[in-house]
């Protein structure tokens, strides 16, 4: 986990209390299913706290394909 961090411009501080940074599928499906609310970060172009969350995660970290798809029951 690593601090939220601020917006690409600087001018907006995430609250979250930490972005999550899985490295596998496993690690990001574990997030998921323990978490009872979190928001996906993207590109940190938003100006405001509409994408702020108490958890945040970056898929920053996961492969660009991932194959091993599981689809739930």
């Amino acid at each position: 986990m690593a601090a939220a961090g601020t917006n690409w411009a600087g001018n907006y501080t995430y609250h979250a209390r930490a972005i999550h940074a899985p490295s596998t599928l496993a690690e990001l499906q574990e997030l998921v299913s323990s978490l009872p609310r979190m928001r996906v970060l993207g590109s940190r172009h938003s100006f405001s706290d509409i994408a702020d969350s108490e958890e945040l995660v970056t898929l920053d970290g996961l492969p660009t394909i991932v194959s091993d798809f599981v689809v739930g029951v």
